[in-house]
């Protein structure tokens, strides 16, 4: 991408400006964060093996939580969907749930050894291994307590709504949430040790040190595109930031200085003090349930007129690829080897209903 855009899209079109997806960059940071907790990946994928097959055992399964929790359960996520959600939503499914599952593999095992998938009876060696349940245990806690924000940036920065004068600080946010996390103390973790399970000293050291090694590797993969460069619009985004007039207290407000926002030297010095020093902070002083920000330079388009212009391009665009991978992978669904023969019309009736059921 970085080389289409240098050597072509640039030139077509000289005032745009290279931004790597950043829910792509969260996603490759939960990714690397989730590395470190190889008992916890295996339960989820082993759990969700048991309902491939067709046996009736889904309904089993449900009418089982139904009497032990007395409410109305839902299946657990599958963790190896393509959502990039799905793996913290198993896991938090199941902080809820696995202390319940022994008796349910004992008596889904009693219908049959001979015939029990690998899944059912690697399961049943995980439950008898006392020292794998207390690292399952102590991971399903953490991610239950730390897993939510990383899954809530993960989700905002897929949200279809424009958010380019907040990516920076965002990025910074997160990136102290792993710092801080990464030099955790025992005490720190010492959630993940609350439950039926003892641990020892030596086994509570063990599991903070692959925590604050998840996180360490967390930090290291984010820096590297907030910090050391990888993301290329980096400097543009931490100067854009200046046109969310919210921003302006903690922005470079000296016009001289801004230089990676296309377009910025079209603005007059008068307009642009205009902006800082009287409209912009008398707008935030006018606050009362937030700013909607493409009203603002919308109503400030005769005060603001070179402003307005780069405002309404910048401030009201949505970046991100995921929508672009999302509509590959759906007609790699309608369209995959044993359907090479669809008429046109056919296939625009099933990504009709691929998006719309």
């Amino acid at each position: 991408m970085k080389k289409a855009f240098s050597e072509t899209l640039s030139c077509l079109f000289p005032l745009s400006v290279h931004i790597t997806c950043n829910s792509h960059i969260v996603n490759l940071v939960a990714s690397d964060f989730k590395k470190y907790f190889p008992e916890l990946n295996e339960f989820v994928k082993c759990f969700r093996n048991l309902f491939f097959v067709p046996s009736g055992r889904k309904s089993r399964f449900l009418n089982f939580l139904r009497r032990q929790t007395g409410e109305n359960p839902k299946m657990p996520p599958n963790p190896s969907t393509k959502s990039w959600s799905a793996w913290f939503d198993s896991a938090i499914y199941h902080v809820e749930h696995y202390f319940l599952f022994g008796e349910l593999l004992s008596a889904e095992l009693s219908r049959g050894r001979n015939v029990a998938s690998n899944s059912l009876l690697r399961l049943e060696e995980m439950y008898e291994d006392s020292t794998f349940m207390k690292k399952l245990h102590a991971q399903l806690n953490l991610v239950k307590v730390k897993g939510p924000t990383l899954l809530k940036y993960l989700n905002y920065f897929q949200e279809k709504v424009p958010h380019v004068t907040q990516v920076h600080e965002k990025m910074g946010c997160l990136l102290h949430f792993l710092s801080v996390n990464a030099a955790g103390s025992a005490e720190d973790f010492s959630f993940c040790f609350d439950g039926n399970h003892k641990f020892s000293s030596k086994e509570k050291a063990e599991h903070v040190k692959i925590a604050t090694s998840a996180f360490e590797a967390a930090h290291s993969k984010l820096s590297k595109y907030v910090v050391d460069g990888a993301q290329p619009a980096s400097k543009f985004l931490e100067q854009v930031r200046v046109l969310d007039p919210i921003n302006l207290v903690d922005c470079e407000r000296s016009l001289g200085f801004i230089d990676s926002i296309p377009g910025i030297e079209s603005v007059s010095n008068e307009e642009w003090d205009l902006y800082v020093d009287h409209i912009g902070p008398q707008a935030v002083k006018s606050i009362k349930d937030g700013l909607d920000l493409k009203q603002f330079w919308k109503s400030k388009a005769n005060s603001l007129p070179e402003l307005y212009k780069l405002a309404s391009c910048y401030c009201t665009t949505t970046i991100g690829s995921y929508d672009v991978e999302r509509s590959f992978s759906a007609y790699n669904a309608i369209l995959d080897g044993k359907r090479r023969s669809l008429e046109q019309n056919t296939m625009k009736a099933f990504h009709f209903l691929n998006w719309n059921l």
